[in-house]
């Protein structure tokens, strides 16, 4: 985070014969405004979700690529699926053969970025991401993501 800032505020300056006196000049002014928006959150205009998003409830937002299909799921998947939709709806849906579409990311609410294995699979190993892995505990059953 420190290197990015100091990256930032180097892209800022404006007077390579006095590299010090603007850098100082610049983080005030960093200071100046992040104290601002702190003290009245009204400056702070909302970003738009990105193009091709799609939002779905409780500030969790589908982020592209997607799968131009939907993909029939079978087995476990299915079963698993069936019977999630069984405890929301109450309805019979044994016979309901459940389809999904794949999406590449998911915005959580604390702004976090969850990546599926659908995308991230296709790069090399140098270019995954593996700085946090995600852990789901649902009725004692632990899985761990990689």
């Amino acid at each position: 985070m420190m290197e990015r800032t100091i990256g930032n505020l180097t892209e800022e300056m404006k007077q390579p014969s006095q590299p010090f006196t603007n850098l100082s000049q610049r983080g005030v002014r960093r200071a100046q405004v992040n104290a601002l928006k702190a003290m009245i959150p009204s400056l702070v205009k909302d970003s738009a979700d990105p193009r091709g998003s799609q939002d779905i409830g409780g500030g969790y937002i589908l982020l592209f690529a997607k799968d131009e299909t939907m993909r029939t799921l079978r087995g476990a998947a299915a079963t698993a699926v069936r019977e999630y939709m069984h405890q929301v709806t109450r309805e019979d849906l044994t016979n309901w053969v459940p389809q999904v579409r794949r999406w590449a990311r998911l915005r959580l609410p604390t702004g976090q970025i969850a990546r599926s294995a659908w995308k991230e699979k296709l790069k090399p190993l140098q270019k995954i991401r593996m700085s946090r892995n995600v852990r789901v505990r649902a009725r004692n059953l632990l899985m761990l993501s990689y």
